[in-house]
């Protein structure tokens, strides 16, 4: 019986601790007298402390469990509500525009807690995480409190390329003297150019870790659809962040503020994500196992007019342009058309569901090292691009598309009409 006793009291220990409720109501006051609110979650005897920087959509309720998470690792956090502070709604403009010097100052009374301060920000919050420790190092270069930062799925370029030309990256990549530890999901968009990204970074003097998440995607730890491999890692992060914590904050080289290099914007420009785009050349060689291991060609194609489409399973713009993309080789098919969707990395398996699933007769041709995405320069998902007769580049477009629209179609219909 006593066993029984210390067996449940020790259940209850581990249920109380798994789920803990260190939150709690803050506001802090910036030099400018901006009134900052938002929550702190504090662990007493933590030597480290993060403030967060969201991406656009601001702190979604995966942020609180994961600012919990960090406690229980003996980390603290801050957690400003940055658009609610300025009365803006969560957007991608709105959080360009966050009051650079406001964080900045956040950051200094961090530095006042005894503890080594880091900032961690997700997506398009990177930029702004880069450009308020540069300038907290411009202002106080002498500041030992800092840690160093760590980046979730950063987005760090000046706008998504356009098909087939190359990312740019923001002024401030290359400006960052920082120790950096970037966390990637394998299921992204940005997971393609991680090796190009922290070679730029370390162009600016940039101490540069990084970490694949496997199987994982963005927002992987607050997704309501989250997969089995999510759902098994998620509790594990908070560990990998505090032990990443704790290398950053050994880093001993020398860190300071650099001006910023005349490469890459200093300001994000808008996009042609959506928009269907001339493009020249000849296609590039597409040479890949279809679902069943027998290896296709692009070139086989020629004579016909090709529409390509770089997708995966796990892009949502990519599985609800689909049925418009089936209706499209069920209507042209017969005069000429093909489509061939390369698929990025998921096993024949898993692409095989998804297309019983989804009712698709058309090819798709497996690019599971992604060597193919990359020699196209797709940076985007899904990125598609129209071939002419001649097997000659024509048209290009970024982002979900609904094929069966009159300017899409009528496109089509155009080349196929051509000798």
């Amino acid at each position: 019986m006593q066993i029984h006793a210390q067996l449940i009291t020790s259940l209850l220990l581990i249920i109380c601790y798994a789920t803990p409720n260190y939150a709690a109501e803050m506001e802090w006051v910036t030099s400018n007298n901006t009134h900052l609110i938002g929550q702190t979650f504090s662990a007493p005897s933590s030597q480290h402390l993060v403030v967060m920087i969201p991406s656009r959509q601001g702190f979604e309720a995966g942020y609180e469990q994961l600012a919990q998470q960090l406690v229980a690792q003996n980390v603290s956090v801050w957690q400003p509500d940055w658009f609610g502070s300025y009365l803006q709604i969560p957007s991608e403009s709105n959080l360009n525009h966050l009051p650079l010097a406001d964080i900045v100052d956040l950051l200094i009374q961090a530095s006042k807690q005894g503890k080594k301060v880091h900032v961690m920000a997700f997506g398009r919050g990177a930029p702004i995480a880069l450009n308020a420790w540069r300038a907290w190092q411009q202002q106080q270069p002498n500041n030992n409190q800092r840690g160093g930062l760590v980046l979730i799925s950063p987005n760090l370029v000046s706008r998504t390329p356009d098909p087939g030309e190359a990312a740019e990256y923001l002024a401030v990549a290359r400006a960052i003297d920082a120790p950096v530890w970037i966390f990637q999901p394998q299921h992204s968009p940005y997971h393609a150019s991680l090796s190009t990204l922290a070679h730029t970074l370390e162009e600016g003097g940039a101490r540069v870790w990084l970490k694949t998440l496997v199987d994982m995607r963005d927002r992987f730890f607050y997704r309501a659809d989250a997969n089995g491999a999510e759902q098994a890692y998620a509790p594990h992060f908070a560990l990998e962040v505090a032990n990443a914590l704790a290398l950053l904050a050994q880093d001993k080289q020398p860190h300071s503020w650099h001006p910023l290099p005349n490469q890459g914007a200093k300001e994000k420009a808008d996009a042609n994500t959506g928009r269907l785009l001339s493009v020249q050349g000849t296609a590039g060689q597409i040479q890949l196992p279809d679902t069943t291991g027998k290896q296709q060609q692009l070139s086989a194609l020629k004579g016909k007019v090709v529409l390509v489409n770089f997708w995966a399973s796990w892009c949502p713009p990519c599985v609800h342009e689909m049925p418009s993309m089936q209706r499209l080789l069920a209507a042209e098919a017969d005069k000429g058309f093909a489509l061939v969707a390369v698929n990025l990395g998921e096993s024949p398996e898993a692409i095989r569901a998804f297309a019983q699933q989804y009712q698709l007769s058309f090819p798709i041709w497996l690019d599971e090292t992604q060597a193919t995405a990359k020699s196209w320069k797709v940076f985007a998902y899904p990125t598609s691009y129209l071939i002419d007769r001649q097997g000659n580049l024509r048209y290009a477009i970024t982002g979900g598309a609904d094929w069966m629209d009159a300017e899409l179609h009528d496109k089509v219909r155009e080349l196929l009409t051509s000798p």
